[in-house]
Formats: structure tokens, sequence, C-alpha cells
């Protein structure tokens, strides 16, 4: 079994396993009591009195506020009152009595109605003074009667009970078996082993570059093959994704992988030649092409390695050697020091 089919398999038996398991018990939650807080738009003297009226209301109903001033107090009307609440809205159209068996006042009275948009309890207060008894609001669906608790989640079935235990049980076996394989040393290192080495890069490279000196005049699009030939030997010979990197990022990857800075410092010059080239507005002429060519045969050179070891076909194997030797008939070995394209 690969190790990413063991691990998918593991993930979907975790998951199944995670559904079947009992959440922990959670005890009812009583709803919320908040807590309104009224006080004067402006000045105004401080209650001796705060009541609300009826003691069970219904979303949307009306409540009555009624405010105790003290004796000899300027009479104020509902509409100095305000609120800290938005679920609590004025009606100052609304013409509301006071409750029956209320005591009477030694001060003016205040009738203030409200029109209140919020379930579950709460409690009226004076500014900052202490809280009065709890009120509710009921739904207009509702009885009425009692507060309606907050009931367990429902658990998540389908799965027969003894299903999570075999699913435990199988990954347990798996990861020992996973364990087990990887203590003696499982199959994968020998496959790893058996694999046949990729052929030396310089032999891609050379029929690629004789098809290009074949098939292009001396111009940009040369330029172009040049370059992209350079960056696949890179990748093949030293293991490095030149393909998607500057000639600048090649120096920085080449350090960083621990090769010699002189050894691929003279590729990335090319490479960096090349696109300085091919991208400037004068036009490309036959000699910077030579010369790129030039260069890039005497490197390659150096780095050539025949396949001893690694399996070539005869027919790949000839085709670049016969590219080679015409690469060398039209490129001889050239000094040290030529130009750049």
């Amino acid at each position: 079994m690969k190790r990413p089919l063991v691990i998918s398999v593991l993930m979907l038996l975790a998951t199944a396993t995670a559904a079947q398991m009992p959440g922990p018990e959670t005890a009812p939650a009583p709803p919320d009591t908040l807590v309104a807080r009224f006080s004067w738009s402006g000045d105004g003297p401080t209650p001796v009195g705060l009541a609300v009226s009826p003691e069970r209301s219904v979303l949307g109903g009306v409540v009555t506020l009624i405010i105790d001033l003290p004796a000899g107090a300027a009479a104020l009307s509902a509409d100095s009152l305000q609120v800290d609440v938005d679920w609590l809205e004025s009606a100052p159209e609304l013409s509301v009595l006071p409750p029956e068996g209320l005591p009477p006042s030694a001060g003016p009275r205040i009738l203030a109605p409200f029109r209140i948009y919020r379930l579950g309890p709460w409690r009226p207060a004076w500014i900052d003074g202490l809280p009065g008894p709890v009120l509710d609001v009921a739904g207009r669906l509702e009885s009425g009667d009692q507060f309606v608790p907050v009931r367990d989640p429902r658990r998540l079935g389908g799965l027969p009970p003894w299903l999570p235990p075999l699913i435990v049980v199988a990954i347990v076996v798996i990861v020992a078996l996973l364990v087990w394989r990887r203590l003696r040393g499982g199959p994968g290192v020998a496959e790893a082993a058996d694999r046949p080495l990729p052929p030396p890069a310089w032999i891609r490279a050379a029929v690629d570059l004789w098809a290009l000196e074949d098939s292009h005049g001396h111009d940009r699009t040369y330029l172009d093959g040049l370059a992209a030939v350079l960056r696949r030997y890179l990748h093949a010979r030293f293991h490095l994704p030149a393909e998607e990197m500057t000639a600048a990022e090649v120096a920085v990857a080449a350090r960083r992988a621990g090769w010699p800075v002189a050894r691929l410092g003279a590729f990335a010059r090319i490479l960096a030649g090349c696109d300085e080239a091919r991208y400037a507005p004068a036009g490309v002429g036959a000699r910077q092409c030579r010369d790129g060519m030039q260069r890039l045969i005497d490197l390659i050179e150096g780095e050539r390695v025949d396949p001893v070891w690694t399996p070539v076909s005869p027919v790949e194997r000839a085709a670049a050697v016969q590219a080679w030797s015409r690469l060398r008939e039209r490129y001889p070995q050239a000094h040290e020091g030529g130009a750049s394209c």
C-alpha cells in the first residue's frame, strides 16, 4: 500500500470515528437577563419609584413605565425619557392607564408607554441604580407558562454501534504495520534503488543545440532557443529549476545548493548575456549568437560524463555523439575569456 493511500484511509477512518463520538453533556442554559436603564434626556429629579406593567408581555406588545417623582417636583412629560437599549421603543401616541392596586404617589406620577422587541427576561433600572424585579417577554405563539430550556444538540447517527470500535482497531493495525515496515526497511528502498538513472544532461543538450544551429538564423529567436537549452541543461545536470529562474536567481540557487560559484557562475553569465541581448531594443547580431553558442559548448565540454552505468539507447547515444561532433567542427575549442552573448 502506497503511503498517500494509507494516509487517506487513516483520515477517512478518523473522520468517521469522530462523527460517532458522543459530545460532552451540556446543561440547559437560561436566556440572558438584560437591564434597560432609563434617564432624563435633560435635567430632571431622581425618581423615588420605578415600576413596569405588566410583568409579562408578548413580543411587540406595550409595556408601561411608571415613574414616581418626589413630593414638590415638577411634573415632566414622557417625551423627556430616554433608554439605553434599542429593543425598547417609545410609543407616545398610545394612551395608557395606571394598573389597578397601585399605591398612591407622594409626588407627580409619569406613565410612559414603550413597545418591546426582545424575547426573554429583562429588568428596568434608573441610570446607575439597582435594577428592579425581573420581567419577561414571551413569543406570540408561546403559552407563557414557563421558560423553555435550551435542549441538547441532537447526536449524529446512521452507523451501527459496533462500527466505531472496529474502525479504531483498524487504525491501530494500520499504524502498527507502517511502523513495522519502517523498522525492517520496506520495499520502497529497493524500488528507489532499482530506478534507472537519467541519461547525462549533455546528450539532450547536444541534440537540441545542433537542431537550433541547423534550423535557425542568428537572430533573436536563436537566442531564445539557446537560453531555453541552457536552462534545461542546468536543470538536468545540476538539479536546479532553472526554467523558472533568471540568471541572478540561478547563481543564488547554486550557492544555496552547495555548487562551486565559479563552476556555475560561467553558465549564469551566459544566460544573463543572452537575456539582456534578446530583450534589448537593438538588433541581435550573428557575432552575439556565435559567441553564446561557443561559450556554452566549451562549458558543457568540461561537464561531459560518458554514460557508463546509465542505460542509454544506442540510437539516442549515436545521435548525441554525431550532433556533438558537428558542433565541435563548427565551434572548435576556444580560449578562455570570450565575449558573452
